[in-house]
């Protein structure tokens, strides 16, 4: 399998936040991201453990790893729901079963 590189796009200022972030590069198949390697002066996100990128040589994937299971993630498309899927409405999480 070839090396596969991945760039995440800048991070997001809150509104009214005056900060100009850079992105942020990781490489390889499987990625820890955590507090350290993300925003380290973050502390919603875990210092351990957060979410796990993965790339099967085609497409990336993410997997939350939080103890909490705090990761969410934004769909811009048609997105494929799983039986468990927590989804996020304002601040109510529901789980989706099918």
């Amino acid at each position: 399998m070839k090396n596969t590189y991945f760039r995440s796009k800048k991070p997001i200022p809150w509104s009214r936040e005056n900060t100009e972030y850079s992105p942020i590069s990781y490489s390889g198949q499987r990625i820890i991201l955590n507090r350290a390697n993300t925003d380290p002066n973050n502390q919603s996100i875990t210092s351990r453990e957060q979410a796990m990128l993965t790339n099967d040589g085609k497409d990336w994937y993410i997997e939350d790893l939080s103890d909490q299971h705090s990761t969410m993630i934004r769909v811009s498309k048609k997105t494929k729901l799983q039986t468990g899927d927590i989804i996020a409405l304002g601040n109510r999480l529901f789980e989706f079963r099918d």
